[in-house]
């Protein structure tokens, strides 16, 4: 005879379905992605970013050195009419208002601690606060220093004026960190657009992450963390490029 149907059952059972469903729907997602070129993924990332304002003025002022560093690389055919901020724009609502981000998002929103802080941004005002996808633009950029779930803030964009060059070779990109300067855990997402200068339709996609430790500088990513932060990140830029595809008519490069 079956025992009573308590409240433990119950949440068992939510959570087994809530997660069945979760894995349905990343897995029909990222099979939208399944022919794109992934480019290049290594354990480093570029000069340009660990020597950025957004890494040295503000998430590693003391300059430590990192703890996880990754980038990973997409080659997509995007119609000339697309600017490169319409389509950094669509990439970061497809990565932070994502299906594989929906977790994240759920728990940024009601559960886990703001703890996004910066001593150099501590006189800056937020202009925006980003906790839905809905709140995320689809053809500009979040606002300097606007927040996304409360975790992540924009901290540098660039976007290249390709009217007046459409052959530029300069890269377009934004920055979001997270974490505390005066904690264990800090560190930052550049999101990235450049152009082939044969090609102009030829757009390479990039996602880089640099994580580090501004309190001490001492490695506190506990073994084969690393490893799980990757294949998440790898989850997250697929989503992303699916979010491109769909929106962009976007093709495989």
């Amino acid at each position: 005879m079956a025992g009573p149907i308590t409240l433990g059952r119950l949440a068992l059972g939510y959570a087994a379905s809530a997660s069945g469903i979760y894995g349905a729907l990343v897995y029909w997602r990222l099979s939208q992605t399944k022919d794109a070129i992934i480019l290049k993924m290594n354990h480093e990332s570029p000069a340009s970013f660990r020597a950025s304002p957004t890494m040295t003025n503000i998430v590693n002022p003391r300059h430590y050195p990192e703890s996880v560093m990754d980038s990973r690389y997409a080659k997509l055919k995007i119609p000339i009419r697309y600017s490169d901020e319409e389509i950094l724009a669509h990439f970061v609502r497809g990565f932070f208002g994502s299906v594989v981000f929906a977790p994240e998002r759920i728990l940024a929103n009601y559960i886990l601690p703001k703890i996004t802080k910066f001593a150099a941004l501590k006189d800056t005002v937020v202009p925006a606060m980003a906790s839905q996808r809905s709140d995320l633009p689809s053809d500009k950029l979040l606002p300097l220093y606007a927040r996304v779930v409360d975790l992540f803030q924009v901290t540098d964009s660039y976007i290249v004026d390709r009217s007046k060059d459409q052959t530029a070779e300069s890269e377009s990109f934004v920055d979001f960190a997270f974490g505390c300067d005066d904690s264990t855990f800090a560190g930052a997402h550049r999101f990235s657009v450049s152009r082939s200068p044969e090609d102009p339709e030829s757009v390479t996609i990039g996602f880089s992450c640099i994580v580090v430790n501004p309190g001490t500088g001492k490695n506190m990513v506990p073994p084969g963390t690393s490893v799980f932060h990757r294949v998440y990140a790898m989850l997250l830029f697929r989503d992303a490029l699916a979010e491109l595809r769909d929106v962009l008519k976007a093709r495989v490069s």
